[in-house]
C-alpha cells in the first residue's frame, strides 16, 4: 500500500479549493439572480457552513491539513475572503489565450 502523505493532502486540498470556487459561483447565482425571491443556497454553501466531522466534511479536510475551519468559514462569507483563497488578486488574462486566466508565478 502506497502512503504517500503529500499525495493525499493535495487530493483534499484540491477537494476544498473547489468547494470555495463553486461557494463562490452559488453567490454569484444567487446575487444575479432577482433579489425579491428568497435566497436559496446550493450544496457548496450547505457543506462548507456545516457541523459534520466525518471523513469528507470540510471540518475533517481542515483537521487533515492543519486549516483553522472557523477562519476557513469566515474567509468564505465575503467575496474577498474567497478571492483572497481563489488567489484572484493575482490572477492576470493570458495573452495568448484571452479568456483563459493565469497566476502572476505561471509562464506565459
Amino acid at each position: 500500500m502506497n502512503t504517500d502523505v503529500s499525495g493525499m493532502r493535495a487530493l483534499w486540498a484540491a477537494v476544498l479549493f473547489q468547494a470555495v470556487r463553486d461557494l463562490d459561483n452559488e453567490f454569484f447565482r444567487m446575487y444575479k439572480e432577482d433579489r425579491q425571491r428568497p435566497r436559496t443556497y446550493g450544496p457548496a454553501y450547505w457543506w462548507v457552513y456545516s457541523d459534520r466531522e466525518d471523513a469528507g466534511s470540510m471540518r475533517w479536510i481542515c483537521d487533515m491539513l492543519d486549516l483553522d475551519y472557523h477562519k476557513l468559514q469566515h474567509l468564505c462569507a465575503s467575496r474577498s475572503g474567497r478571492n483572497q483563497i481563489l488567489k484572484r488578486d493575482k490572477a492576470v488574462k493570458s495573452p495568448r489565450q484571452p479568456n483563459k486566466v493565469r497566476f502572476n508565478n505561471e509562464a506565459a
